[in-house]
């Protein structure tokens, strides 16, 4: 983060000059950084918050429930699903995933707390642009102008 968020604006050398409040750190950063207009914006409070808390120059803390099932799982079974498309060895079938995601998760702490099914729901989910059918990419390359 830049310095001027970390610099208070009650005491020190910045001391109630008008660009160094939360409010004018605030419009500033999202005029600045958060230009997009997905961006959510930041508000006086939520800097005043992460003041406080000490957590200058973290990312604030996701907002809802935490993950069910860990990001490494479904890039794992997404990347093995996109091998074997590659590879020629056919598709990614749903019976072929779920095997491979019961072998992906035995022995480690996920094994019989995560439905493979659903395991499988949720690469599909998560990562689309990994899963392309393999019939797409043969038919791309047999096309002629």
């Amino acid at each position: 983060m830049p310095p001027y968020i970390t610099q208070g604006s009650k005491s020190g050398p910045n001391a109630g000059k008008k660009e160094y409040g939360p409010v004018s750190i605030v419009e500033k950063w999202n005029r600045e950084v958060l230009i997009l207009l997905s961006n959510r914006k930041l508000s006086k409070s939520a800097l005043s918050a992460a003041v406080q808390a000490g957590q200058v120059g973290q990312f604030p803390p996701k907002r809802g429930r935490p993950r069910t099932i860990p990001l490494v799982l479904t890039k794992t079974l997404a990347a093995h699903a996109t091998i074997i498309q590659v590879s020629g060895e056919g598709e990614a079938n749903h019976q072929k995933m779920v095997m491979a995601g019961k072998a992906l998760m035995m022995g480690t702490e996920w094994e019989n707390k995560i439905c493979p099914d659903y395991l499988w729901h949720k690469v599909r989910e998560d990562h689309p642009a990994l899963l392309n059918p393999v019939k797409e990419k043969h038919n791309e390359h047999q096309r002629v102008d």
